[in-house]
């Protein structure tokens, strides 16, 4: 059995893996040296400095019954710098956990040929993958996307696993309760059926109480409407178009952020009467 838990770049399967090596753990520490002062100011103070571009290195071997077999299979290995980012996925030691991905594209690709070696028959390749987003990420509620690489049965559904959260009056609290180990930025979605009309719609995290995210959009939605307000790319759509204007208003950078583990999630509307059903699409992080 394969030991070695990377499996797929996009749709292209790694088979014969002998090794992989994953460098995400690198940060970009910034310091300042103080005059007269011991040590120096660390510019992100106690929070969490930015990650370091992560590299991922894999290799395994191409084996072929014959040289034109061989040649059509190294042809195929550097096709791959030609795709661009693309999900490269890994499966858990735990069989029982889903699949995880991060966003990949091809930096450097090694065949060497050594005639003593038969390698006309037995190819070594060692490929690098520069990581931007040094994350894994499972598919958690979000959508997948066709040809994306995802594969039947590995948890992911059509439309995402985003829970509907019906939300009524001035007042709607839920937990949202993701996995991973690291905050994640939601694709939200507020929805207006037949009959409902919302205003003022603010979604918020709320920890004991303080309000520490809050996304609003300040403006009456009607039936049939749908804001998506997107944390990942900072964006804002009414019904498909863009709508990032001065009716929309945060009050952190990062928009709204979903802690691992429980987060209670508030939905405020302006009157009693309002109504709409929000759902939360995210993916799960591990740094």
């Amino acid at each position: 059995m394969n030991r070695v838990n990377i499996i797929r770049f996009g749709s292209y399967p790694f088979r014969n893996v002998e090794k992989a090596t994953t460098s995400f753990g690198g940060v970009r520490a910034s310091t300042t040296k103080l005059p007269g002062m011991h040590g120096a100011y660390d510019e992100y103070g106690m929070g969490e400095a930015p990650s370091e571009t992560g590299n991922v290195r894999v290799s395994f071997y191409l084996t072929a019954r014959h040289m034109a077999e061989m040649t059509a299979l190294r042809d195929a290995v550097l096709l791959l710098k030609s795709w661009g980012v693309k999900k490269l996925y890994v499966q858990p030691y735990d069989l029982n956990q889903a699949e995880r991905f991060c966003w990949a594209r091809v930096n450097d690709i090694q065949m060497p040929e050594d005639a003593s070696k038969g390698t006309e028959t037995l190819q070594p390749v060692t490929i690098n993958f520069q990581v931007a987003d040094a994350a894994w990420y499972g598919i958690g509620t979000e959508a997948w996307s066709w040809g994306d690489g995802t594969l039947w049965g590995s948890g992911a559904k059509w439309g995402g696993a985003a829970t509907p959260r019906a939300c009524s009056g001035l007042s709607t609290t839920w937990t949202e309760t993701p996995g991973g180990n690291a905050a994640t930025p939601p694709r939200i979605s507020v929805v207006v059926g037949v009959g409902q009309s919302a205003s003022d719609v603010r979604v918020q995290r709320v920890v004991r109480g303080v309000v520490l995210d809050e996304v609003r959009y300040n403006a009456l939605l009607a039936a049939g409407d749908r804001l998506t307000i997107n944390c990942r790319d900072y964006s804002v759509t009414l019904n498909g178009a863009n709508t990032y204007n001065n009716l929309f208003s945060f009050e952190h950078p990062a928009w709204l952020r979903l802690e691992p583990g429980d987060n209670e999630i508030r939905v405020l509307m302006a009157n009693s009467g309002d109504a709409c059903t929000v759902y939360l699409r995210y993916y799960e992080v591990w740094r």
